[in-house]
């Protein structure tokens, strides 16, 4: 920000220039004061739910702008082929979303020439400590707006950082991922520590510990008592995981092709890190925040063949209590009939839920890249014989955009 015997030069030549504009305050008071830009911009109304992106085409997080929305837009550019509407501080819309112009309706643009006293976010710390998450604890992105992901009760958390977001304190447990700080106790607890130290712990092939799976009569006793119909406990032998993931798998490709779309190839550099990842429930925790930031530079290091041929795109979750515990009233995802137990039903519901959501539909689909290899992963997490259980999922669709890519993509 420039000094005020500046920010006063360039508004006295603003006035010069354009004709009169108020200059009524000075930096550093409640209400910023605007000057007028040459700039201009038209309305535009959105006929559906819209992603918003960046200027080189990849979708900027999970929130998404509402249908019948009104917003400013300044010129229609191509990005990667495809047409889409400009709008303020580096924000692009896909064309295709966009209902009604009105071009006749110009919006002069505006930009700060002063800053409120009292911001809305500041960040208050950045110690690194351990922390045991006391109850199901949302996790929310930095501005303070919720994702589809939750941090499990009892779980131990290492915080990076504090911040004050909307007057809560939050605590910083990875790239753009926060918990209220008031859902978090200081220090883990010995079962998460001794987790934790597993799951950074290796054997001989790289990976961590795996987790503790329920005795044949803990198995019995949750068939023979599973009787709630929102299923407080669920419990998946490794075999019955497998038919699940394979019936999952199939789901999605056919619905890829349902679209249009060619079926996903196969990776093994991409298989053999999903399925690193769902190893156990340590190793889902410590990749989270790079899978969920959906952008190919956070994979580039686990994924360094795809990332050297020319890998730019991604789409992805990672969501360690898909099936099974859910905060009260998350809709993310939505409530499963937990008392059927045949594996291609359970598939389907997953599946039914993934289509439902706009998050997960849009990534299943890979943003309609048609040159995309994707991997699947399933890991069931045990919490005990009175606790719920759960199956967690993650999901890695990789592209690109360049001749590069292409020739990778066909040679393989």
């Amino acid at each position: 920000m420039k000094k005020n015997s500046i920010l006063i030069g360039l508004a006295t030549a603003a006035l010069l220039s354009v004709g009169a504009i108020g200059i009524t305050g000075n930096v550093g008071v409640s209400s910023p004061q605007t000057v007028q830009a040459a700039k201009k911009g038209y309305k535009i109304t959105l006929k559906h739910n819209a992603y918003v992106y960046s200027k080189h085409g990849h979708r900027k997080g999970r929130k998404t702008l509402k249908k019948g929305k009104t917003l400013t837009a300044y010129r229609k550019v191509k990005i990667k082929g495809k047409k889409f509407y400009k709008l303020s501080k580096g924000r692009y819309l896909k064309a295709g979303n966009v209902k009604t112009i009105n071009s006749s309706a110009k919006v002069p643009v505006t930009k700060p020439v002063g800053q409120p006293t009292t911001p809305s976010s500041t960040t208050t710390s950045s110690k690194t400590f351990k922390v045991t998450v006391t109850s199901p604890a949302r996790i929310y992105d930095g501005k303070g707006n919720k994702t589809p992901f939750t941090a499990n009760q009892g779980s131990a958390k290492t915080v990076i950082g504090s911040k004050v977001i909307n007057g809560a304190k939050y605590y910083q447990i990875g790239n753009d991922s926060y918990i209220l700080a008031s859902l978090a106790t200081p220090g883990a607890s010995s079962d998460d520590s001794n987790r934790e130290q597993e799951g950074n712990s290796t054997n001989k092939d790289g990976l961590g510990v795996p987790d503790v799976k329920p005795t044949q009569a803990e198995v019995d006793h949750i068939l023979a008592n599973n009787n709630d119909k929102l299923g407080y406990t669920v419990y998946f032998s490794d075999n019955e995981l497998a038919e699940i993931k394979d019936y999952l798998w199939q789901d999605i490709q056919s619905y890829r092709v349902e679209n249009g779309l060619p079926k996903y190839k196969k990776n093994n550099e991409l298989d053999t890190f999903v399925s690193k990842v769902t190893y156990s429930s340590s190793t889902m925790n410590n990749y989270q925040s790079h899978i969920n930031s959906t952008t190919a530079h956070q994979l580039a290091s686990y994924l360094p063949s795809l990332a050297q041929n020319g890998m730019d795109v991604t789409d992805s979750f990672d969501v360690t209590n898909y099936y099974g515990q859910r905060m009260e009233g998350d809709e993310l995802p939505k409530s499963f009939n937990f008392k059927d137990r045949n594996t291609k039903h359970v598939a389907t519901q997953i599946f039914n839920s993934f289509k439902e959501q706009l998050d997960y539909n849009s990534i299943i689909l890979g943003d309609n890249d048609k040159e995309a290899f994707a991997s699947l992963g399933l890991h069931y997490e045990w919490h005990g014989a009175s606790s719920r259980s759960s199956v967690g999922i993650v999901f890695i669709e990789v592209s690109g955009s360049s001749s590069k890519w292409s020739e990778y993509y066909n040679a393989n």
